[in-house]
């Protein structure tokens, strides 16, 4: 199958996830939720990503009536689909909304308020970024067999200072912390250390993508190391 094929398909697992397909595309999406999308774990794992945030983002507030003009545009934006189609064009943008949701409705449940308005200002650039026209989406690839290559995914905006990396990784070990290094010519700058937040990562780095030529993490001591390690978790080439 071509990539264009499961782009396609991407497509039509949004719209399903988002209950905005009409009766043709919903039989097809429903053909391929019986043949396809079991054997595929590239499929399956996206419309469990689409399910996720469709939930999600559902939980996130409680219900509250929209003016007369914002009603307005939802319902043309919904009716015309350009929700779902949004959603479809980039496996990088729904990470980015699983990772905002999942966070924000962690943060939530647990009080603590202030961390999760930071954490939805700065989901909210991510999506701005990854939406925008020029945007600039590197997928991660995995340096250890444990991991899955696309876990992590870095974006920026040519002529911003700002790179954004998110994602999923697993714990650490004990003691341990990743650590974000920034590649040039062979030479490494570190970017700072991070741990996940119940296996998820938003991160925003001001600086300016366009003098790197790649991201790299790895595990370091809890101090954090002057120089990357052996233990290279995931690296981008942008």
């Amino acid at each position: 199958m071509t990539f264009e094929d499961h782009e396609a398909i991407v497509e039509l697992l949004a719209g399903h996830a988002l209950h905005a397909l009409d009766e043709e595309e919903a039989a097809r999406a429903e053909d391929l939720l019986a043949s396809h999308v079991p054997s595929c774990p590239q499929c399956s794992a996206t419309l469990e990503g689409f399910r996720s945030v469709a939930g999600d983002l559902g939980l996130m507030a409680g219900s509250r009536r929209p003016s007369r003009l914002l009603g307005l545009r939802i319902r043309r934006m919904t009716s015309s689909r350009k929700l779902a189609v949004w959603l479809g064009r980039s496996v990088g943008i729904a990470a980015a909304l699983l990772v905002g949701a999942v966070l924000l409705w962690n943060l939530h449940l647990s009080g603590r308020v202030n961390r999760a308005e930071e954490r939805q200002a700065r989901t909210t650039e991510v999506l701005n970024t990854v939406s925008h026209p020029e945007s600039r989406i590197v997928p991660f690839s995995a340096e250890r067999s444990e991991l899955e290559s696309g876990a992590m995914t870095a974006a920026f905006l040519p002529g911003r200072h700002f790179l954004y990396v998110f994602g999923s990784l697993p714990d650490p070990a004990p003691g341990r912390v990743y650590q974000v290094w920034l590649s040039r010519e062979g030479r490494f700058r570190t970017a700072g250390t991070f741990l996940p937040e119940a296996g998820l990562v938003l991160l925003r780095l001001t600086v300016n993508p366009a003098i790197y030529d790649g991201v790299l993490i790895t595990e370091e001591p809890a101090s954090g190391s002057k120089e990357p390690s052996d233990r290279r978790i995931v690296t981008a080439a942008f």
